[in-house]
């Protein structure tokens, strides 16, 4: 299941809040119920007691063409802002914002960061109990579900690892890093010439060709998802010093491993000291400032793919495409 907002114009306020569903086998999602209005919905428990109410129901059991059948939620995969308001809990900006362990933030040059690698993790039990009381803000309708609070909710794919920390490396390495980290505009340009005329030799599988480093920001996350599975560990080679360029690389090949159906189970613990070397390696390259919530969250990641699967699985990117294909561009009939 999938929750996030979605704004229906640039020149006003107005948004709607989807809850899509996904069935294991047919990966095509559907719309169970929508929201509009002009803001994120007010009331919680408002906007999910019908579902709430339904998937109970549905979990008791039905008959199907004379089968009894039953309906089980098995997670939620939402963007961090919407995790934390289906949730009740602080968002990444809060000092007990990490969904996955208990550790408090530390606030560095006007940004919330997550330092450590070992914190104690929460469990569906003290999230039930409430133990991190800082954590929490209100008691969630979906604890009602019968779903894991912590282990029913991954970190998605999609946002965390493409739209957040793909396009913070490419930050650091253009704009805001560290000069002894930064490219330089003649590199920039090699490394733009390499992508656009890679274009051309793309696969048709691909949603995206690749675009040009000065379009970066315009980027979509197919296209981040690209960058760093695929043409990255190429482009970047002769550019990049070793340390930085062995940078990239572990998050790249970690990542590979996770989103493999093959190798996500078999390799899952060496993908997890992958990245968090990449965490740890990050902050002494990049400065400890910049180890915010996504960077953080890596390190959770190989957590979730054990539970859930591959990170495929547990991905916004089939629900990012529903919503482009029903929502977006859509006329809105007025008065």
């Amino acid at each position: 299941m999938n929750v996030d907002g979605l704004p229906l114009s640039k020149s006003s306020s107005l948004q709607f809040w989807p809850i899509l569903g996904l069935q294991g086998v047919v990966r095509k999602p559907v719309v169970i119920a929508l929201f509009c209005g002009n803001s994120k919905p007010n009331c919680l428990t408002d906007y999910l007691r019908d579902l709430v109410s339904e998937l109970q129901e549905l979990s008791k059991g039905f008959v199907l063409h004379g089968k009894q059948c039953f309906i089980k939620l098995t997670s939620v995969i939402c963007a961090a802002l919407a995790r934390a308001f289906i949730k009740g809990t602080k968002t990444h900006t809060g000092y007990s914002g990490c969904d996955k362990c208990v550790q408090t933030g530390v606030y560095l040059k006007h940004r919330m960061t997550f330092p450590e690698v070992n914190s104690p993790r929460r469990s569906d039990l003290s999230f039930e109990l409430m133990s991190d009381e800082e954590h929490h803000i209100i008691s969630s309708p979906f604890k009602d579900v019968g779903i894991g609070m912590v282990s029913g909710f991954p970190l998605d794919y999609m946002h965390l690892v493409c739209l957040g920390v793909v396009c913070r490396l490419l930050d650091l390495r253009f704009t805001a890093g560290p000069l002894s980290c930064r490219l330089s505009f003649r590199q920039m340009e090699q490394i733009s010439w390499k992508l656009i005329g890679s274009r051309h030799f793309i696969p048709t599988g691909f949603a995206q060709k690749p675009r040009g480093l000065s379009e970066r920001l315009k980027w979509k996350a197919t296209q981040l998802r690209q960058f760093l599975l695929y043409t990255e560990p190429v482009f970047l080679l002769s550019e990049l010093s070793a340390s930085v360029y062995n940078n990239f690389m572990l998050l790249s090949v970690a990542i590979s491993i996770l989103a493999s159906p093959s190798l996500s189970a078999a390799l899952n613990d060496f993908a997890d000291k992958l990245l968090v070397s990449f965490v740890t390696h990050f902050s002494e390259l990049n400065g400890p400032e910049f180890v915010t919530y996504n960077v953080h969250g890596l390190i959770h990641l190989s957590e979730d793919v054990k539970l859930h699967g591959h990170l495929g699985l547990i991905s916004g990117f089939p629900f990012d495409l529903k919503c482009s294909e029903s929502f977006v561009n859509l006329p809105l009939e007025t008065d």
